[in-house]
């Protein structure tokens, strides 16, 4: 029996020394943790080094406390090192806590961790090419763990990118896979703020030609034939580079138009389409803007380029007339769609071989430009200059009187255009 309490006696011993023990580690270390965290609030950067030195060696290692170390205590010390030895001996030693974190249980705390040691390293360390590639491998990994990194770290990446290319390490399609991926969630082409702005900068400052952006998304889009992501992402770096007259850019358009059609993606795919010669793809995509805005300004200012096209490069001079019909119904009171008929029916003097007939349009745009004026006053010194040259092509009286009219009569112009005017002269 004696030898039985003899043990338990040892036992309670032990139990009691290490519930002791343990309750002396919780203890000192939230006593650290208060101490450094105050010291820290009161810039007392030195003894919070201290505090958080002791409570690295009570306290369990948690994300948060070495996060702390990284983003606290030791960039204050940093900052303020007066030597080399001192400067490097600190910023190794935020290296370290680093990858102490990037061990850990938790795929979150590591992409955070390996982001912030990219930025501490191109922070901290020299500017050359080791460390450019040092921190190009941490947003690599980073990224590889979680897409979704903040502005400053996507910035970061892509420069670093950038640099490694100048420096003959990087190919110009790693620095395109690298802006596919950090462009953004969503469309980045209708995101906004300086972050967007700065890494559209940094990519021009890759100087990659038009032709590499241009073959790598059309390969990509290949693939991707539904990928508005990559669509939008596509029409962004091409616009950057001032390549948006190549084939991929239409395509990215189209693709993303398909995927959610609107007004203004529409009218994107017309101008290009009108850049490209392809003007009845234009008229089309003009059309179908029309029909996809509610904004009646908008539906107007197409209907008049939809007539210019029809008028000028297809031609249909016809339905150029109805197309600017349309827009006078929007609004009656538009001079500059009165401008445009003008325009069309002057144009049309090779409608028939009658001499007087092929005359008569420049009466009816005449007509035209008056009511311009008339509708708005600001138009008046355009028009006039416009009836001036007009007045040039009229039928002299000679010509006028051949044909059995005199100067001042209702006239109807034939061909196609079914329109009464008055009879006018050359002087």
């Amino acid at each position: 029996m004696t030898g039985f309490f003899s043990k338990i006696a040892i036992c309670s011993c032990i139990f009691l020394f290490v519930a002791v023990s343990s309750y002396s580690d919780t203890t000192d270390c939230l006593k650290y943790r208060t101490m450094y965290i105050e010291f820290h609030k009161q810039k007392q950067y030195q003894r919070a080094y201290l505090a958080w030195q002791s409570a690295f060696s009570f306290c369990p290692h948690t994300v948060e406390l070495l996060t702390d170390g990284t983003s606290k205590i030791l960039p204050a010390l940093i900052h303020a090192a007066s030597d080399s030895i001192r400067y490097n001996k600190l910023t190794d030693s935020i290296f370290l806590i680093y990858d102490l974190i990037i061990k850990k249980p938790g795929q979150a705390a590591a992409a955070s961790a390996w982001a912030n040691k990219g930025i501490d390293i191109l922070r901290y360390r020299k500017p050359d090419k080791e460390e450019w590639l040092k921190a190009n491998h941490c947003f690599e990994n980073s990224f590889a763990l979680d897409k979704n990194q903040s502005w400053p770290v996507k910035t970061a990446y892509l420069n670093t990118m950038v640099k490694l290319n100048e420096c003959g390490i990087k190919q110009p399609a790693d620095i395109l896979n690298c802006y596919l991926k950090i462009a953004g969630n969503g469309n980045p082409i209708t995101s906004s703020g300086e972050t967007t702005i700065e890494i559209d900068h940094i990519f021009s400052k890759a100087h990659i030609s038009c032709d590499t952006i241009n073959a790598y998304f059309l390969s990509l889009l290949s693939r991707k034939k539904n990928d508005s992501y990559s669509a939008s992402v596509a029409i962004r770096a091409l616009r950057t580079g001032g390549c948006d007259t190549f084939p991929a850019f239409l395509i990215a358009a189209e693709i993303l138009h398909a995927s959610n059609p609107m007004a203004s993606s529409a009218l994107n795919l017309a101008e290009i389409n009108m850049q490209k010669a392809r003007y009845k793809s234009a008229v089309s995509r003009l059309k179908e803007a029309v029909l996809l805005s509610n904004d009646s300004t908008f539906q107007l200012n197409c209907q008049l380029q939809i007539a210019r096209l029809l008028s000028e490069k297809i031609p249909d001079h016809e339905a150029a007339r109805e197309a600017v019909l349309q827009a006078i119904a929007l609004n009656p009171l538009s001079g500059e769609s009165y401008m445009v008929l003008a325009a069309v029916y002057a144009s049309t003097v090779n409608c028939t071989d009658d001499e007087l007939q092929k005359r008569s349009v420049y009466w009816l745009a005449t007509d035209a430009y008056q009511r311009a004026a008339e509708i708005d006053p600001g138009l008046k010194a355009v028009t006039e200059k416009k009836i001036g040259e007009l007045i040039l092509n009229y039928p002299d009286k000679h010509t006028v009187a051949i044909y059995g009219y005199r100067e001042g009569q209702e006239y109807t112009v034939g061909c196609w255009i079914n329109r009464k005017t008055t009879v006018r002269e050359k002087k």
